[in-house]
């Protein structure tokens, strides 16, 4: 068969791939497992064609002129092809990384995707020996690195015998690449007449991050490849048991998985883009944030469409509330294992590849329900919360107890009243509800005929007791007197509501009031606080003495719903209970900004609106 018809095959199975929902050993294809790459062709050192895949982060595609964006050049196993990495690069693109996936001239087919150099070079009469797959890696180094695809570092990462070719370039021309993946390497290249202790020569030269890791029962090799490599460069990951040889072991549809990309992650992370003091993709809006999404409450178990919908309404940043999985436990190991499940959910991946994410937690999250300061593994908690959020080993958050921190965004806005600028500036205030806070007081059991308590909790008026903590009452303080002009409170429970017997800052008034006259003694202007925790959406107005209106946007149930819903007189318009997120827009560009509170259901349909203009936030003089 010739060289175009093979083609032709090629293209239209992958086209039935893309468009035909598919199962491949019992596992429906996901809808990120077919994300359509750019298709790219450059010469290998002999002038022969390479085939391969460009998959790019949602930040590149944006940004075209992002600087420290880090690229992989993802090479396949024997007999393969780049189709090895349609369910591994769209990942790594979530984790901040562009992708070229490319077809060795050693190959054939993977996941329906046809080795086009293979066939190229088959019909070229041209060697398609492990060998002489060598010069199309050292090609697509160079081309990547002269032609402008890669933004910042390169990283090189094989699958079997190209893993051993990777070790060997890292260690023969360091200068071509920043950071080296190897997955089941092996001196494979003894039947080509090369000496056993080959690859592992070169690989005693490397001197950059080198990630390794084969099954347990892997080739006998190994051993020796690892000490070859200085210690000082090395990260080994052996998983126990049997798995998958090359990079496959990432696949979903394989058991066992999910050890394999923790420990690529945690590899990864030296490589991810500074984001300096933000977190979590904030550096990576480059303008003042006008759409503002929050939600709260996603078990980790259930399929959670409504990300899609938050996708889709294109919001510059989105914020977890709380309960962001349904972790209640005190077995670190289980806590991690349900964030890894949230990790793995295509809905997602696809919005932390197109939002920029910030969180804060709640009880179910932080470990246990109704959980304070008693929670003896709150230290441990914390990592594992730091780690999935991404949050930078430099960040403040990392260096107090508790997770509280804020982010201000400033940009220059035009103004609609004619050429006038600004430069306002929006500040994003993450705090602690758990870490610190006291105990609450129960109510007596049964209640009191004509009680006016309810529920779980009564409010219990000692000063003493507290939410937040002396610390971070301090550091809030600190923060609220920073020049700002809106400013977001992201509260894992309600602030703004009519007591109701659950969880809340109505069952410390004290910590409640105190929040109020912070406000009021720094002046501090256009406060609104977002909330979640109760499984239902709904916009309050509390009113407190010597201050302005404070709006309470509470958005809870992107998976959850509760049966009913409590009543509340501080509510503007109606609670919505079924699944939601909330948004607040503002337009900067108006002379006295409109900020647009919302709650919006799984469809996009706005439920709830309320308007203020930021005039009415501001406190008398």
């Amino acid at each position: 068969m010739s060289y175009r018809k093979h083609c032709l095959i090629g293209h239209l199975l992958t086209f039935l791939l893309i468009c035909i929902p598919l199962v491949c050993q019992g596992q429906e294809t996901s809808e990120q497992d077919r994300v359509n790459p750019s298709p790219v062709v450059f010469s290998s050192q002999d002038g022969l064609p390479i085939t391969a895949d460009l998959y790019r982060t949602d930040r590149s595609q944006k940004n075209a002129t992002l600087a420290n964006c880090p690229l992989i050049v993802l090479c396949h196993q024997a007999g393969w092809s780049r189709g090895e990495y349609r369910k591994i690069a769209p990942r790594l693109n979530q984790l901040g990384f562009d992708c070229l996936a490319i077809d060795q001239r050693s190959g054939k087919e993977t996941d329906g995707v046809v080795n086009e150099t293979a066939l190229r070079a088959a019909e070229k009469n041209l060697s398609t020996e492990f060998l002489a797959a060598e010069q199309d890696i050292l090609a697509t180094l160079a081309h990547v690195r002269s032609g402008g695809m890669a933004r910042g570092k390169v990283i090189l990462w094989g699958s079997s015998y190209s893993a051993s070719l990777a070790l060997k370039i890292a260690g023969d021309q360091p200068d071509l690449v920043d950071g080296v993946l190897a997955f089941s390497p092996g001196e494979y290249f003894v039947r080509l007449g090369k000496p056993k202790d080959w690859i592992a020569e070169s690989a005693k030269k490397i001197n950059v991050p080198t990630f390794v890791t084969s099954s347990s029962d892997g080739n006998r090799n190994r051993e020796a490849l690892l000490k070859a490599i200085p210690e000082t460069y090395r990260q080994a990951f052996i998983p126990d048991g049997q798995s998958q040889h090359g990079s496959s072991a990432l696949w979903d549809q394989f058991a066992g998985n999910g050890p394999y990309w923790e420990a690529t992650e945690k590899f990864l992370t030296a490589f991810q883009p500074s984001r300096s003091t933000q977190v979590l993709g904030t550096s990576d809006i480059q303008s003042l944030p006008s759409r503002i999404a929050f939600g709260s409450c996603g078990h980790q178990d259930k399929p959670q469409p409504i990300l899609n919908t938050i996708v889709r309404a294109e919001p510059d940043l989105f914020i977890y509330l709380g309960d962001n999985i349904y972790g209640d436990t005190k077995d670190m190991s289980v806590l991690k294992a349900k964030y890894e499940t949230l990790g793995n959910k295509p809905e997602f991946r696809q919005l932390r590849s197109s939002v920029p994410v910030l969180s804060v937690w709640d009880d179910h999250d932080y470990g246990w329900n109704d959980a304070g300061k008693e929670y003896e593994f709150k230290q441990e908690s914390k990592e594992i919360f730091m780690n999935f959020w991404r949050v930078p080993a430099d960040s403040a958050r990392r260096q107090h107890t508790g997770i509280y921190g804020a982010h201000p965004f400033s940009g220059v806005t035009a103004k609609k009243t004619g050429d006038a600028v600004s430069s306002p500036v929006l500040q994003i205030i993450l705090l602690d509800t758990r870490t610190f806070r006291d105990p609450l007081s129960f109510n007596p059991k049964p209640l009191p005929e004509g009680s006016k308590l309810k529920n779980a909790y009564q409010p219990d008026p000692d000063p003493g007791k507290t939410l937040l903590g002396e610390s971070q009452w301090e550091w809030l303080e600190t923060e609220l007197r920073k020049p700002a002009d809106v400013r977001i409170i992201c509260s894992s429970i309600q602030f703004g509501h009519e007591y109701n017997g659950w969880e809340s800052w109505t069952n410390l008034p004290a910590e409640q009031a105190r929040m109020a006259k912070l406000i009021r003694d720094t002046r501090a202007a256009g406060v609104v606080f977002i909330s979640g925790d109760v499984h239902w959406g709904e916009i309050s107005r509390r009113s407190f003495e010597g201050l302005y209106p404070i709006y309470d946007v509470t958005a809870s149930g992107l998976t959850e719903e509760w049966y009913n819903v409590e009543p509340n007189r501080l509510r503007v318009g109606e609670a919505y209970r079924d699944n939601h997120f909330g948004m607040i827009e503002i337009d900067w560009s108006q002379e006295d900004p409109l900020i647009v509170l919302q709650i919006i259901d799984t469809s996009g349909e706005t439920r709830n609106r309320h308007e203020v203009r930021l005039s009415e936030l501001q406190i008398s003089r």
